[in-house]
């Protein structure tokens, strides 16, 4: 990629999927990019240090597809601690206050629980200054730890292996939020951009998909609005099913239990919803020109849920059941 490039909104189209990217495609794509980056480029909640990628520009790289993905309607990358998060946000490594909790695992974090967790204070002085050698290529270099430098000490090991053992990785990928000016934006706006940054489950409900789908329903009254309704109804109530797990579906002989992301993502192309939001505004609508067997249709670009009516949807077995079919069997299913 070269300024121009980046410079310019991203175009996104997938093999065998024609259509315009007005934003489905995109958001799916930087979907797909953030869930590599969590899966090959991470190690715990920061970086995993690789000479060979910083060689390559890769975290530089993923940067500038984090910035460039906000820009696009991306939810950001959400899988650091809050120390890394900090220090992108702030770039300060003075205002750190890392944890043990954030340690990538290994033997080096079990020995340092140990240690947290002894309380005498001649234990302590011994096991710190003489089975901890691991202290000294971890930057604390004291001859002697005493029950007195306990916090320091942690703190120290902590901020190592969070921080410097991946510095390079993590300021390159900062350059790479330089891009289109992102990176002044967010260190303007810190902690509103915390949630894009930093790892935290977003949960997905039932109520909030129902919110966020808007039905373009026929005038009160008309003989279409009770079947558009009944249609909505059937929509709703197998959200419900959803979110407490009851829908169980099977994808290459393998039983996939369906959540909340997977309806978001075949629906919008995201899986969670973007930092800022759903453009447009996801909606719903009805097809009342079909036949019995027209399947329901999905515009990721323009966010439109369109459902047939007929009396196949009409009971919410049925509605349940074609909804699952056509989504298990959409392009990139099992993805999210």
């Amino acid at each position: 990629m070269d300024d121009n490039d980046l410079s310019k909104p991203f175009k996104v189209q997938f093999v065998g999927e024609p259509a315009v990217d007005h934003g489905g495609p995109s958001r799916e794509f930087f979907s797909l990019i953030n869930q590599h980056m969590q899966r090959s480029m991470l190690y715990g909640s920061t970086f995993r240090h690789n000479v060979i990628s910083l060689q390559k520009e890769e975290f530089m790289k993923c940067g500038q597809l984090a910035a460039k993905g906000l820009l696009q309607g991306s939810a950001g990358p959400k899988c650091f601690g809050k120390t890394v998060t900090d220090y992108i946000l702030y770039g300060n490594v003075q205002c750190l206050d890392p944890t043990l909790d954030e340690v990538p695992p290994g033997e080096m974090k079990d020995s340092m629980e140990r240690l947290d967790g002894i309380q005498d204070a001649e234990e302590f002085k011994s096991e710190a200054s003489f089975n901890s050698d691991f202290r000294f290529s971890h930057g604390y270099t004291k001859p002697f730890v005493t029950i007195e430098d306990k916090d320091e000490f942690i703190k120290a090991i902590a901020l190592h292996a969070i921080i410097y053992t991946s510095l390079p990785e993590l300021n390159q990928f900062i350059d790479g939020l330089k891009t289109c000016g992102i990176l002044d934006l967010v260190r303007s706006n810190p902690e509103q951009f915390r949630a894009v940054f930093q790892y935290g489950k977003s949960i997905l409900t039932a109520g909030l998909l129902d919110d966020i789908f808007h039905p373009l329903l026929s005038p009160e009254g008309s003989n279409k609005r009770a079947k558009e309704e009944r249609i909505v109804f059937n929509f709703n109530q197998m959200l419900e099913n959803v979110e407490k797990g009851k829908v169980v579906e099977e994808l290459s002989e393998t039983e996939v239990t369906i959540n909340l992301s997977h309806i978001l993502m075949f629906a919008t192309g995201a899986s969670e919803i973007p930092a800022i939001g759903l453009i447009p505004r996801p909606s719903i609508r009805f097809d009342h020109n079909t036949r019995e067997e027209r399947k329901l249709s999905v515009s990721t670009c323009a966010n439109i849920l369109t459902l047939p009516v007929s009396e196949k949807m009409a009971s919410l077995e049925s509605f349940q059941k074609e909804f699952m079919f056509c989504m298990l069997n959409s392009p990139g299913f099992g993805n999210v």
